[in-house]
């Protein structure tokens, strides 16, 4: 799946810069003012922190990934011009529109004679 991984530096930068802040605030606090205390739940804080960047990210990330993925086929019996001629038993290649945006394709001689343009 494309997108930003959780271990990149932008995920990783606020899990350290979250943990940082949230061991200064427990440690300010009476009751969680014990390394034991604060840095477990500083931790668990900085890791939470971390996983709303990832989701934000990839809820960013995810849509303009969709647009690049636009599946496109060519379809048997859609007309298409031959750019490249296909030889008999080769590899030529092929543009046709689809959708009203104009793709280019490989496209793979048959038994007959070659294709030219």
């Amino acid at each position: 799946m494309p997108g930003i991984s959780f271990f990149s530096p932008t995920v990783l930068a606020s899990f350290v810069t979250a943990f940082g802040a949230f061991g200064l605030i427990f440690t300010h606090l009476p009751a969680t003012s014990s390394v034991w205390a604060s840095a477990p739940l500083a931790a668990l804080c900085g890791s939470a922190v971390a996983w709303l960047v990832f989701l934000m990210f990839q809820c960013h990330v995810q849509p303009d990934a969709k647009l690049q993925r636009i599946p496109h086929r060519v379809r048997r019996r859609q007309t298409a011009s031959v750019i490249t001629p296909i030889p008999a038993a080769g590899v030529g290649e092929i543009a046709y529109v689809q959708g009203g945006t104009r793709y280019t394709a490989p496209a793979r001689g048959g038994r007959q004679a070659g294709w030219q343009r």
